[in-house]
């Protein structure tokens, strides 16, 4: 269920971002670290949760007499276990990818993307161009003005006419 949520979620980003770079105007995914995101915390909720599930049957088998194994008891807190060191992990590799990963596709990425942009000119050559806001403004509704100057600064052209 969290991989058909992920799949629908990243699936029409990448395939926009390949399609539109076929022309070379490709921009990167907007959602790609939030999706990775929710779907490793709704799994890291999910062991949590069924451990919580399994651990309360036991002790629901204990205090009603019943026998309990040892593998049901290491279950519920196995899983738990494996809910930190899930949350251990990602928390610890969320900044930065694994180095293994850097190593054997970053080549292959970096390829890709400047392939996917290769029309987009680079930062360095595009210009801001400042702009004027000229409010025109006629001398009945200077009193109007008058009472917004205190809150807001307002450059004003007054119209002769």
């Amino acid at each position: 269920m969290i991989a058909t949520f992920s799949a629908i979620a990243v699936i029409p980003q990448i395939l926009g971002y390949l399609l539109s770079g076929l022309s070379g105007v490709a921009s990167s995914p907007k959602f790609l670290g939030h999706v990775r995101s929710v779907a490793v915390w709704s799994w890291i909720k999910f062991l949590a949760a069924l451990s919580g599930i399994q651990t309360g049957q036991l002790f629901a088998k204990m205090t009603a007499g019943r026998q309990v194994s040892y593998s049901e008891f290491l279950d519920g807190f196995a899983l738990i276990a494996l809910a930190f060191m899930v949350a251990g992990f990602y928390c610890g590799i969320d900044d930065e990818e694994p180095g293994w990963f850097r190593r054997r596709f970053s080549f292959l990425v970096r390829n890709i993307h400047s392939f996917c942009t290769r029309s987009i000119p680079p930062v360095e050559e595009v210009k801001a161009t400042p702009y004027l806001i000229e409010v025109h403004v006629n001398l009945p509704e200077l009193s109007q003005l008058a009472k917004l100057k205190d809150s807001v600064s307002v450059q004003a052209h007054l119209n002769a006419r």
